[in-house]
């Protein structure tokens, strides 16, 4: 565990609604943040004058994946197995599978499929992850949605972890495929996931064979990193719409920033908390704890922990926007950046695409004296990119909260009418881009 710090978030139990104020440890039971154990949040201000509402008591899991038992809503199919793996030659075949959350009517061959692939870094989190999300768009919005595991970048020694996600750990995105020979290897989970519905219609009478595919936070970098790959090998096995919820969309210009005509700048917090004037680099380390497993930058680089450069192990700007100065590997972090994939697409190849994030207001998402838009330059500056040669095919949602993902789901974009949300904004740009029903 860490330590409390005034401003940023305090822990407490739901059972023992203990605030610490101080600067002294998370107060939770056993000293430990316990699985299925239920917890509330609170955030209150540096000067102790105003402090947030509580959150609702939710459980914690440390790796990301609630367990099956736990869920409100049921899949309709559970554990099917869409591909299988090895981490050796000669070791054992290891099953990837998806769920599947068909709408509760019965009416067959009249849903669009939406795929959902899970966040958590990269190196946690699992399909059973996004199940409020699930049930929600098809129950509520009407699609055949799947949920998908994929290979992660944890190490397989994460003793907190269930034997679910530990078995996908180990990938990190340099790391070659044995099957393909070939670097990502969560992109190429995707795609076959994907490959699997189409080649296998029969198993889903819900489903009408058209495909979307929602990732969120890390999933939305391997959503997007996957229909690259596909377009690259005239591969059929992508969605045919696109949506992404707070992916990252630059890995490269943490070191070198790219010459895309755009005043590019990645503060790698993505709206994951409201930085205030004067900005704290302290609180952007959540996302980076994910670039460096994702990365593979824990295990192989003589500055192992990229992000953390400046003195005492803080996030330092001053540090780690000199190229080099983290990583040996560039040449990686720029092929993993969806940004430079996307950046000279042909929309009739990758497709619709759905882009949001929380952040702030973005009047001026390159005003870095307002620090809650910097988190808001690389899905702006990916949007700008594109949006020209996209025209209606791509759409940008800018909520106007400092919130990441799921915590900004049921907000509206800026400039939507009374009632819209991410979720219901999401679901009508899908309707509306996916081709005729068949």
């Amino acid at each position: 565990m860490g330590r409390a710090r005034r401003g940023q978030w305090d822990l407490y139990p739901a059972r023992d609604l203990h605030r610490s104020r101080q600067d002294s440890p998370y107060e939770v039971p056993g000293g430990l943040i316990e699985d299925d154990h239920p917890y509330h949040f609170t955030a209150t201000a540096s000067d102790q004058t105003d402090q947030s509402a509580s959150t609702t008591s939710e459980p914690l899991y440390q790796d990301g994946c609630p367990p099956e038992g736990s869920l409100i809503h049921q899949p309709t199919q559970a554990d099917i197995v869409y591909k299988t793996f090895r981490n050796t030659p000669t070791g054992p075949s290891i099953p990837i599978k998806l769920d599947e959350w068909a709408p509760l009517t019965e009416t067959q061959g009249i849903h669009p499929g939406l795929l959902i692939v899970h966040g958590e870094g990269w190196f946690a989190g699992c399909r059973r992850g996004p199940a409020k999300e699930a049930w929600t768009f098809a129950n509520v919005y009407g699609f055949d949605v799947f949920s998908v595991d994929y290979r992660l970048a944890c190490t397989g020694g994460e003793q907190e972890f269930s034997a679910d996600v530990l078995a996908m750990c180990g990938w990190p995105y340099q790391r070659l495929g044995l099957e393909s020979g070939e670097p990502d290897v969560a992109a190429q989970d995707v795609e076959d996931a994907i490959g699997f519905l189409k080649d296998n219609p029969d198993l889903f009478p819900s489903w009408d064979g058209r495909i979307a595919a929602l990732g969120k936070s890390a999933g939305g970098t391997v959503v997007l990193d996957a229909v690259a790959d596909a377009v690259s090998k005239t591969s059929e096995d992508k969605p045919d719409v696109t949506a992404t919820w707070s992916a990252k969309m630059f890995l490269a210009d943490l070191h070198t920033v790219p010459v895309d005509g755009h005043n590019s700048g990645d503060s790698c917090d993505h709206a994951r908390s409201f930085n205030p004037d004067p900005y704290d680099p302290g609180r952007v380390g959540a996302c980076w704890v994910g670039v460096n497993h994702y990365m593979d930058a824990t295990h192989t680089q003589q500055t192992p922990n990229c992000g953390f450069d400046g003195p005492d192990g803080r996030v330092d700007p001053r540090y780690t926007d000199v190229p080099g100065d983290c990583t040996s590997d560039l040449t990686s972090f720029h092929d993993a950046s969806p940004y430079v994939s996307w950046a000279t697409a042909n929309e009739s190849d990758f497709g619709p695409v759905f882009i949001a994030n929380g952040g702030g207001d973005y009047t001026d998402p390159y005003d870095y004296a307002k620090a809650e838009t910097v988190a808001i330059t690389e899905p702006v500056d990916f949007y700008n990119r594109i949006a020209s040669a996209w025209g209606t095919h791509a759409h940008l949602c800018i909520v106007d909260a400092p919130k990441h993902d799921s915590q900004y789901e049921d907000l509206p974009c800026e400039g939507d009418p009374e009632g819209a949300t991410v979720f219901s904004d999401t679901a009508a740009f899908i309707d509306a881009q996916l081709p005729p029903a068949p």
